[in-house]
């Protein structure tokens, strides 16, 4: 009898802590959902301060069993730093998640925005692919990917995600702008077409279909939108069309304003057309701009510039600087090891050296 005593004492015992335990995990768990519910409902306020207190006290909440909660409180804590334009901030939540081992579209490309934000090429490159490699049919990522191969000189991959991009985007066209790419008559444009005609021209633009990205902005600027005529100038460059292109980007400046996507394709069109001294005086001016945004483009234009002069020197002094600056960059990097191998050829023969090339 005692013997079964025992057992049902153990047994009971045993229940009456496991009821315990489960009452303090759930209460543990009900502390964190609700500051998790209190951070969602300030995330939505666009209160991101207050979210990320609530947020960042429920992660301390040690609990069994929240790795989905943790997972949907860092994504939250990232995309409110991106709406606050914290971008470094957003980056470690992102990490976060991949630590976590998360692994999303909407991972990848945010972070791979976040690093094109903070002029973070290679980062942003990496993560874009890692995106396209779980989703290959969004327009909005090979969009962003053919910007950040073109910052990086790599022009083949450039236009072969643009391309891929572009035939993406067609396919989601509205009847409306349909028409209107046929010459019909249609009528005026939502924002959603607005912003499908922009993203067809760029990626046209980046995939080298010039003529169809001359199309989609001349729709627009047709419909009122005068910074189309920015874009229709570099479509005219890109063609060869150096002259036209210059009128139509020196039309702009005069109605919009200075902006240095104008002064960079301007500086490339007196490059093709051989005026240098134009395009240096241009560059230099446009370099002392404050707030320079293309001071990559404009510096290896100059190198060029420099280059076709014979100013090898002050061309290799600028690509110098170029590649100290943009280490990642590979067209900038070519011309620096051309000036290397030129003025090394050139003391050599001053010298009377045989450098055996």
């Amino acid at each position: 009898m005692v013997r079964n005593y025992l057992k049902v004492f153990g047994v009971g015992l045993l229940l009456t802590v496991s009821i315990v335990c489960m009452v303090q995990f759930k209460q543990q768990h009900s502390a964190k959902e609700t500051l998790r519910e209190e951070g969602i409902r300030y995330y939505r306020m666009a209160r991101y301060e207050d979210a990320a207190d609530c947020f960042s006290l429920a992660l301390k909440q040690q609990e069994l069993f929240t790795e989905e909660s943790d997972r949907d409180i860092y994504y939250y804590l990232a995309d409110g730093e991106m709406k606050q334009e914290d971008y470094a901030s957003a980056i470690t939540y992102y990490e976060k998640l991949v630590q976590l081992k998360e692994e999303s579209v909407d991972l990848y490309a945010n972070m791979g925005i976040c690093y094109e934000q903070l002029d973070k090429a290679e980062q942003a490159y990496s993560c874009f692919k890692q995106a396209v490699a779980l989703e290959d049919s969004n327009g909005d990522i090979y969009s962003h990917l053919s910007q950040v191969c073109n910052k990086l000189g790599k022009t083949e991959e450039c236009q072969e995600y643009a391309q891929k991009g572009y035939d993406c985007v067609k396919k989601q066209l509205s009847k409306n702008v349909t028409a209107l790419l046929s010459g019909g008559q249609a009528n005026s444009l939502t924002t959603g077409e607005r912003r499908d005609l922009n993203q067809c021209g760029q990626l046209a633009y980046f995939s080298g279909n010039y003529q169809e990205a001359y199309q989609y902005y001349e729709i627009l600027y047709q419909s009122g939108d005068s910074s189309a005529a920015l874009y229709m100038g570099h479509c005219l460059a890109e063609a060869g069309e150096y002259e036209r292109a210059m009128e139509l980007l020196n039309a702009y400046k005069e109605t919009d304003g200075d902006n240095p996507l104008a002064d960079a394709k301007i500086v490339y069109c007196y490059m093709q057309l051989g005026q240098y001294e134009e395009a240096l005086a241009l560059v230099d001016e446009a370099l002392n701009q404050e707030g320079q945004t293309l001071q990559q483009e404009l510096l290896y234009e100059k190198g060029v510039a420099l280059e076709r002069k014979g100013e090898f020197d002050s061309a290799f002094d600028c690509f110098a600087q170029y590649v100290e600056q943009y280490p990642g960059e590979e067209k900038g990097k070519r011309e620096y090891d051309f000036l290397v191998t030129r003025i090394s050829d050139e003391k050599a023969a001053v010298a009377g050296v045989d450098n055996g090339n």
